[in-house]
């Protein structure tokens, strides 16, 4: 009687081996966690009202969940943790039929499997691994950007509300020059060349008001393009005032340190893990792969001749097998081992680089803000206060005739021109204020009352789903 397969024990064993060597990897729970926690953010995004008056918060958090590219980048970095299953598991089984075609009607079959040598299956794993998390760290540079590229747009339409008033009204006051121009011309007391004067400023002021159209729709293509909507969309938004700056310069130096933390340096720091893991599987091509396979043979014994008795039924062949390849060619797997090495190297000089270059970014976005700020607290608190008392002495001089309607209209175009130079610093400081956000993965918003009063603070919806910055793993160099 054959024994059946399991019936062999040896064979029993090796068939248990072989499905615990099977066995698939996984995603790892964190990874999932954070993945399902993008999820959820990109899910159901609001749509813009095109009636209400958005804040640059509501603005940057519609933008981070409806911005096709995140969503893009998103699907890649799913389909990436797929890989990790993938690069983990075992090859498929080779199975094979015959049948003997002359001398006597039997087959065989079996069946075999290749198994990479021990810990090749794991790194292989731990690369796409790796690969995925860079991908995951380029989807929160991504929507830091996108909060970044958000705030730019909102302070330029900021600007370019504030300047709109400020030329509107020097049109005003240059059309009641004019006027009064005319009125003196009639007797005498005034010339052509005050009235061209005028009137050359008034369309010079006319054009700069067309120009600003053109900037704002602009600035509104770029918030819309954020946004997922048609570039001439209609959308409003409300300013805030603008308050103090309040950054110490202990806080500055510890926003420098936090530029460490930029994406692209997060990035690299996974792409040096990975480069780490292929160098540990290079190294292991020095060591052969295994194959295990069964064979099955069906032997057909030919009929007795008449009155003959029937000979005892020989068991049917079976075979287990083992085989392995030769790594014999040594300068092939060397190549590959310090083809692996240089590539780590490189990216550890590459994130070197970053981190340098982060730094520098860093620096000069607070040297930006500082000075936009104190060019702020000059027009606030020093030439407009002085330009406003010349225009209130000239209103009450002008009410008793002491000057004329020349003077007290340059007195209010001076007052309008700073206060569009003020509007033009809290574009500038928010900017880079943003930028610096930016370049330090969310940390502006982390120090106590970074952001100047009457600014929202946003940093928490642009850090990596609220988690902390993860360590780095040893081996990785700052």
């Amino acid at each position: 009687m054959q024994q059946t397969l399991l019936g062999r024990p040896p064979l029993a064993a090796a068939v248990l081996l072989a499905l615990t060597l099977a066995a698939c990897t996984s995603i790892p729970d964190d990874e999932l966690a954070r993945l399902q926690a993008f999820e959820r953010d990109l899910r159901d995004a609001p749509q813009v009202d095109a009636e209400r008056a958005y804040a640059l918060a509501e603005v940057q958090e519609i933008a981070i969940r409806r911005q096709p590219g995140l969503h893009a980048l998103f699907h890649r970095y799913k389909a990436a943790l797929q890989e990790i299953i993938l690069a983990g598991a075992l090859d498929d089984p080779q199975v094979q039929f015959g049948y003997f075609v002359e001398g006597i009607d039997d087959w065989k079959g079996g069946i075999a499997q290749t198994f990479p040598f021990w810990g090749k299956r794991g790194l292989r794993a731990e690369v796409a691994l790796h690969e995925a998390q860079e991908l995951r760290e380029s989807l929160v540079e991504q929507r830091l950007a996108v909060a970044r590229d958000a705030a730019r747009a909102y302070w330029d339409l900021f600007y370019i509300d504030r300047a709109r008033g400020v030329i509107a009204r020097q049109i005003e006051l240059l059309e009641q020059l004019a006027g009064s121009i005319e009125a003196r011309l009639a007797t005498g007391r005034a010339s052509r060349a005050d009235l061209l004067t005028v009137l050359m400023d008034l369309a010079r002021q006319s054009t700069e008001a067309k120009n600003l159209d053109k900037h704002e729709c602009e600035a509104r293509g770029r918030l819309n393009a954020l946004l997922d909507r048609g570039a001439a969309e209609p959308c409003r938004f409300s300013f805030p005032g603008a308050g103090a700056l309040e950054l110490s310069a202990s806080a500055a130096i510890e926003l420098i340190q936090r530029a460490r933390e930029f994406g692209p340096v997060r990035v690299s720091a996974h792409r040096v893990l990975r480069r780490e893991s292929s160098v540990s599987l290079a190294r292991l091509g020095y060591f052969p792969d295994f194959s295990v396979g069964y064979e099955y043979i069906d032997i057909e014994q030919p009929d007795s001749p008449a009155g003959m008795p029937e000979p005892d039924k020989p068991e049917d062949p079976q075979i287990l097998g083992v085989g392995f390849n030769l790594p014999l060619w040594w300068n092939k797997n060397k190549a590959r081992v310090e083809q692996a090495k240089g590539l780590l190297e490189a990216e550890r000089a590459s994130r070197r680089q970053l981190i340098r270059d982060a730094e520098a970014a860093a620096l000069g976005a607070i040297s930006r803000a500082f000075e936009a700020e104190e060019n702020r607290v000059l027009y606030e608190e020093r030439l407009l206060p002085q330009a406003q008392e010349r225009l209130r002495l000239s209103e009450q001089e002008y009410v008793t005739g002491r000057v004329d309607l020349d003077r007290l209209i340059d007195a209010e175009r001076d007052v309008l021109a700073l206060d569009l130079m003020r509007a033009r610093a809290v574009a500038d400081r928010e900017s880079a204020l943003a930028e610096l956000d930016y370049l330090t993965a969310g940390g502006l918003g982390r120090l106590p009352r970074a952001r100047p009063a009457g600014a929202e603070d946003t940093a928490e919806a642009n850090a990596l789903d609220g988690a902390p910055a993860q360590e780095e793993k040893p081996g990785v160099e700052p």
